[in-house]
């Protein structure tokens, strides 16, 4: 299991053990943090190559940025989906505030981040139908993306970094697997899919 950063890697088989009773690595299965996103096409490609099955996690931000580059894009590059994304960022920015860089998208600036306007999309209604048919799509490429943004939304984190992930490892530890299941759904899912490949 391929992921962005240090927070999943970390909450990730933590999250997988409180739900399932024992860890990730009974069921075969590894958490390997790239760094980034930029490199989860290639990572992807790379282990399919060598007849390893592997899939990823990646924040929101993935399924309209490095999903469409490359030669050969997970998603196309100016579609429909896309297209809809920016109409509604374009609502929305007015309203709050935050800044859009030249192609549409969100960009860091100020007080906002852009996984934070993304976490903001994923709010709105239709932004929720948007993402939840761009995830569908990127399962298809054996990609997992959070459809709250990140993997702090989905815990219910503020904040980022060291002290945030070990909050968030404390509170996990604290959970019961069915307070798990009610308060942070998407780790449930996720695991589901994973356990599905």
């Amino acid at each position: 299991m391929l992921c962005e950063g240090k927070t999943d890697q970390r909450l990730l088989p933590l999250a997988y053990e409180r739900l399932y009773g024992q860890p990730l690595e009974l069921d075969h299965t590894t958490v390997v943090s790239l760094g980034s996103c930029n490199d989860i096409p290639k990572a992807l490609s790379v282990l399919k190559a060598m007849d390893i099955k592997a899939c990823a996690i990646a924040d929101l931000d993935f399924a309209f940025t490095e999903a469409r580059r490359g030669g050969t894009p997970l998603l196309p590059k100016e579609g429909e989906d896309i297209g809809t994304a920016k109409v509604i960022l374009q609502r929305l920015r007015p309203v709050h505030g935050f800044s859009l860089a030249g192609n549409g998208l969100p960009q860091n600036q100020g007080a906002w981040k852009a996984a934070d306007v993304w976490a903001m999309l994923a709010q709105e209604i239709d932004g929720q139908q948007l993402l939840k048919t761009v995830h569908e799509q990127l399962k298809g490429c054996n990609i997992w993306v959070w459809t709250d943004g990140c993997i702090e939304n989905v815990t219910g984190a503020s904040n980022k970094g060291e002290n945030a992930i070990a909050e968030q490892e404390e509170r996990l530890l604290a959970m019961s697997a069915i307070e798990i299941e009610q308060q942070m759904p998407a780790f449930a899912a996720c695991f589901a899919w994973i356990r599905s490949l």
